[in-house]
């Protein structure tokens, strides 16, 4: 997230890091910043945003205008993207496919399943859905693309937890979780722990209703050179009323699996 950017900014200015362009960093945080505004932002959002003084700002939205990358449009006078903007964005969109052919697998297996089953990415701590096929039972929370959930607690964020590497561990530990979950990160942690443990044996971590009470869900990962730290996370959930995790472990641990690995192959 843009809080994570801008840590970074300090963080380096603090270290006087001599090999960090601080007007770089700058730059792309103020693009990363329209990320949250799609139809546009004001040169007092992004100084709000960025805390960045006005006439820094200022000079960046020039050199990003004069460059291409943004614009001004002609009715608002909002910043939007502009060629160069795009033609990234269209660059990501095509690197990962894997987000984009998902679809059709995820809704074939919802059916044949009767689960929920989505595909999220770890942001700020939290997992945040890139799609999402809803089961046609009634759920006590309904997720759609974009929303997010705890990473802690969820079968989701879990699993996506336990299969990053040493190094991705602790740097999600102390940028992300420390920060958002200050004093209740110790205990937290604990569980995380254990989660990591039942992945190394079974393969995938699970929730029974820690996040909501009526959810009772499972989870994977699914590498891809596409995503950050080169992994998503693939969960079946379905009402904890209509199934217990045993059951639900037995239709669809291994079926969900399978599902992983023919999303690696896209």
């Amino acid at each position: 997230m843009l809080d994570d950017l801008l840590t970074i900014i300090a963080q380096s200015e603090e270290e006087n890091d001599r090999q960090f362009i601080t007007s770089l960093a700058r730059g792309l945080a103020v693009l990363y910043a329209l990320r949250f505004y799609t139809h546009g932002i004001s040169h007092q959002q992004i100084t709000e945003m960025t805390q960045l003084p006005k006439a820094t700002v200022s000079r960046i939205l020039n050199t990003l205008i004069k460059m291409r990358f943004l614009r001004k449009h002609p009715t608002t006078g909002l910043y939007v993207s502009d060629i160069r903007l795009r033609e990234l964005g269209e660059m990501a969109s095509d690197r990962d496919h894997l987000v984009r052919d998902a679809k059709p697998l995820l809704m074939a297996f919802a059916e044949k399943y009767e689960v929920s089953v989505s595909l999220a990415v770890e942001e700020g701590g939290e997992m945040r859905y890139l799609e999402s096929i809803r089961s046609p039972a009634r759920l006590a929370v309904q997720l759609t693309v974009g929303s997010t959930v705890p990473l802690i607690d969820t079968a989701i964020g879990r699993v996506y937890y336990s299969a990053l590497n040493e190094g991705q561990r602790m740097l999600l530990e102390e940028r992300r979780l420390r920060p958002l979950l200050e004093e209740a990160f110790s205990p937290k942690k604990a569980l995380l722990e254990q989660q990591m443990e039942f992945y190394k044996a079974h393969g995938f971590c699970y929730s029974v209703g820690e996040f909501s009470h009526d959810i009772t869900a499972i989870a994977i990962p699914v590498r891809s050179d596409a995503a950050k730290n080169g992994l998503y996370a693939l969960n079946a959930s379905a009402p904890s009323s209509r199934v217990d995790l045993g059951q639900l472990i037995d239709k669809v641990a291994k079926p969900l699996k399978a599902l992983g690995a023919a999303l690696e192959q896209l």
